[in-house]
């Protein structure tokens, strides 16, 4: 099972979502894939585009170092304002970043176009809002308790035990 979700790192339903998600994820380990993509709601959130952008270029020198700083602006979501987002994205990501390369990455937004295509993506399949979710293409729209993302999950677990 693929768990595909379109989300925006200062949404705070996105924290809510994430909450549940990571839940699930741990319940389900080693049954579920999960891909987020980024859907940052510019005209509301000012530093979730800023912060997208930030993530990418960590993730562009560590895939594990993005992991990190996904947790953080999640978890850390009320600490984190335009102003110091990227000294809090640095303090994230750790040791073993190259921080003048990362610099040059966040001031330049280099990873902005894979952000916009992510997001034309998502408009292209019915986001219309964050946090959205598809479970095998199933749209799970909203901040979600963790019970609706279990039946779901369970649902397509018993489909693909079928086909088998």
């Amino acid at each position: 099972v693929t768990v595909v979700e379109y989300s925006d790192f200062e949404c705070p339903f996105c924290a809510r979502g994430y909450q549940s998600i990571e839940q699930v994820l741990k319940e389900y380990e080693g049954k579920v894939k999960f891909v987020f993509k980024d859907f940052p709601l510019t005209s509301i959130h000012p530093w979730a585009q800023p912060a997208a952008i930030a993530a990418d270029c960590v993730y562009k020198q560590s895939p594990d170092a993005y992991w990190k700083v996904y947790h953080y602006l999640f978890e850390h979501q009320r600490d984190i304002n335009a102003q110091n987002l990227k000294e809090k994205v640095t303090e994230a990501a750790g040791a073993g970043i190259d921080k003048a390369a990362l610099n040059d990455c966040i001031d330049n937004q280099k990873t902005l176009a894979g952000i916009n295509a992510e997001q034309k993506e998502g408009e292209a399949v019915g986001v219309n809002g964050t946090p959205a979710f598809f479970i095998n293409g199933r749209l799970l729209s909203g901040a979600q308790p963790p019970d609706r993302f279990k039946a779901v999950i369970d649902d397509e677990l018993a489909s693909a035990s079928k086909k088998k």
